[in-house]
């Protein structure tokens, strides 16, 4: 009679184990779904923000000086509601084609304040700074936004 009462209390206990077992792997997906979720959500939240704030970003961009061999001066307008940093000036020849002495120009540390205006010097070897050949300047800031003039 003894082995029939501890056969019993045996599968009881292992129940009592694989019912363990069963919960903490549950609980473990659980958590990681969970946590996966927020992730997911918090990186939607981050990148709508950033499309926000490109959408705001209101710049203009205009050459202030007639344009000499080395040389490409911007005046540049913020008037936008928030700062906007520069990544790249790009200039194109008329066959939109960038110019292969300087294909772009680093210009990182530029930031230009809300209601502001900057000037830039952009160096650059222009191949015709006759002005008979129309040049496209890009300024392109750190949002992304491509900004063009002629």
């Amino acid at each position: 009679m003894r082995n029939r009462e501890k056969k019993g209390v045996a599968g009881i206990i292992a129940g009592i184990f694989l019912a363990a077992i069963l919960f903490s792997s549950v609980f473990v997906f659980f958590l990681a779904v969970t946590e996966g979720q927020t992730t997911r959500t918090k990186a939607q939240l981050e990148s709508q923000e950033f499309k926000d704030r490109k959408l705001q970003e209101s710049v203009e961009i205009r050459p202030l000086d007639s344009l000499n061999a080395n040389k490409v001066q911007l005046g540049i307008n913020n008037t936008g509601s928030i700062p906007v940093a520069a990544s790249y000036i790009i200039v194109y020849d008329d066959n939109n084609i960038p110019i292969s002495a300087n294909i772009g120009q680093d210009v990182e540390g530029l930031t230009v304040n809300p209601n502001t205006n900057t000037i830039v010097e952009y160096e650059t070897a222009l191949p015709d700074p006759s002005g008979s050949t129309i040049y496209r300047i890009d300024l392109i800031t750190e949002r992304g936004n491509v900004l063009s003039t002629t």
